[in-house]
């Protein structure tokens, strides 16, 4: 009885003593998900595809992230184009996944005297610390045999 009365009385000790996941106020990763912008291209067998990046990937470091599986071409052009080209007589489903790559901007080096309409704060803004949010497209590729293909508007992939 002692040994069970004993048993319970550090089993409700180790209870209270210590704190459950529900008190703790861990702190949360932050993590700016951005929802994929999602595009499907119907191309013939054969076809080349050059696709323009949208306008929020301007000016960004690009990367595919997911490569396609079944390409003969299927490269990231510094312009922001990425060209893709089925393999030899492929007739499918592909897809690649492009993202951009989180930067830190840090500018606080760069406020010179041209800078802030000419007030020289040298070097020291300190109001160019941001943190530019992923941005990612998912292109799926409909590769289709002898009846061709049409284009969804409004993407346009033209044989060059």
């Amino acid at each position: 009885m002692k040994k069970n009365l004993l048993l319970f009385c550090l089993i409700a000790f180790a209870m209270f003593a210590s704190p459950s996941c529900k008190k703790c106020d861990l702190p949360k990763k932050a993590e700016a998900k951005a929802e994929a912008q999602i595009v499907t291209i119907e191309l013939k067998k054969n076809e080349t595809c050059h696709y323009a990046l949208p306008q929020n990937f301007s000016g960004r470091i690009c990367e595919i992230t997911k490569q396609a599986q079944h390409f003969s071409v299927s490269e990231l052009a510094t312009n922001q184009t990425y060209t893709y080209t089925p393999a030899i007589n492929y007739i499918g489903t592909d897809q690649v996944t492009i993202s951009t790559v989180e930067e830190q901007n840090n500018n606080n080096n760069n406020c010179g005297s041209n800078h802030h309409g000419g007030n020289n704060n040298n070097g020291n803004c300190g109001s160019h610390d941001e943190t530019k949010s992923k941005q990612t497209i998912i292109i799926n590729f409909i590769i289709k045999g002898k009846e061709g293909g049409k284009h969804y508007a409004p993407i346009t992939c033209p044989s060059f």
